[in-house]
């Protein structure tokens, strides 16, 4: 590994100095993991919400007894539910899966519950909106309607004859025909646009259509509902599992079989590598102040993996990671796992 020491010494600028603004992209930042548990919490508390307001207008129309015993399932449905998700990953990589399938329909039956009141909401929302435009749509067809049979009848409109009686009537109609004419322009100008009553379903109808698939407008209104229900239903179960993934990762245990305390780490790595001249100091120890020095000469922290700071002091990676082991044991340094590698810090 020597040979690659003056390769890591050119880029060691690059390797052990990661940018400010990397460091806050990090899943381990603190700016990351707050913003993490704030969207956990807005999420999860969404879902109960719808939950527990459908809970509620079902059972109080019997009881309020039996309301509040509605309310009550669904809260401890709505809270055990990304836990159980989270629970159900954990065992199933464990190996533990009658206690993982357990967990895994627990989060299915809150799901579906969940599923069951969004759906209710939202498409009773979406319905009442599209009900409401083809109102307003319709209305303004009939004053379209109204102001052109108006229009037309009122240019092909002539009297009957020249007498008095013929010449009465048909000033008459043309008034009440100018007056509907009127009234008719009133109502197209403050009848609300409404071009189409579902303009959602209609527009997936035409991209599908330009893809080449036929998708009936009507049909496709009655699945769009289920899109942001399903996003707020993936979203909040996975709600815990979104936290873990935020939060600083523990530092790496230990491989069997290595020392876990400082002298038993001195002991093993004597064992491990004799030092090759009895005169001369120990190599342990050499590697120790090799890291600490690396630390030091980087403001007392530094981002690196454990067979990269032993090419760049030329050592043997099982001897680095000894050496850290040894000073995490002893307080000199504090040692944490990250996905950008091992973090380092002199511990004042």
């Amino acid at each position: 590994m020597s040979r690659f020491s003056p390769f890591f010494h050119s880029c060691k600028g690059f390797v052990f100095r990661p940018s400010e603004a990397k460091h806050l992209a990090s899943p381990s930042s603190p700016i990351i993991r707050s913003l993490t548990i704030i969207a956990a919490i807005c999420l999860v508390s969404a879902s109960a919400g719808f939950g527990i307001y459908f809970a509620w207008t079902i059972g109080s129309k019997y009881d309020a007894v039996l309301g509040v015993i509605f309310v009550i399932m669904a809260l401890g449905l709505e809270i055990s539910k990304p836990f159980a998700v989270d629970g159900a990953f954990h065992l199933a990589r464990r190996f533990k899966l009658l206690q993982a399938t357990a967990l895994a329909l627990v989060a299915v039956l809150a799901v579906a519950y969940s599923l069951q009141a969004e759906l209710t909401f939202m498409s009773m929302t979406r319905g009442d909106l599209v009900a409401q435009r083809a109102t307003v749509h319709d209305a303004a067809q009939r004053a379209e309607q109204r102001y052109q049979l108006a229009l037309a009848e009122l240019g092909a409109l002539k009297p009957a004859g020249t007498s008095k009686s013929a010449t009465n009537a048909y000033l008459t109609r043309r008034e009440a025909l100018q007056n509907d004419l009127r009234a008719a322009e009133t109502d197209r100008r403050t009848a609300p646009v409404a071009i189409t009553a579902d303009p959602g379903a209609i527009a997936l109808s035409t991209y599908a259509q330009a893809l080449g698939w036929k998708a009936d407008p009507a049909q496709l209104g009655l699945w769009l509902p289920l899109i942001g229900v399903l996003a707020l239903e993936v979203a909040s179960a996975f709600a815990v599992v979104l936290v873990r993934s935020s939060s600083p990762q523990p530092p790496a245990p230990a491989p069997a079989g290595e020392p876990v305390n400082a002298a038993s780490a001195d002991q093993a790595g004597s064992a491990a590598e004799p030092p090759a001249n009895t005169g001369e100091a120990d190599p342990r120890e050499k590697v120790k102040s090799a890291v600490l020095n690396h630390l030091a000469e980087r403001g007392g922290s530094a981002v690196t993996s454990e067979r990269g700071l032993a090419a760049l002091i030329g050592s043997s990676k099982p001897t680095v990671r000894r050496a850290i082991h040894a000073l995490t044991i002893a307080g000199v340094i504090a040692a944490q796992t990250t996905r950008n590698g091992t973090v380092l810090r002199l511990v004042a």
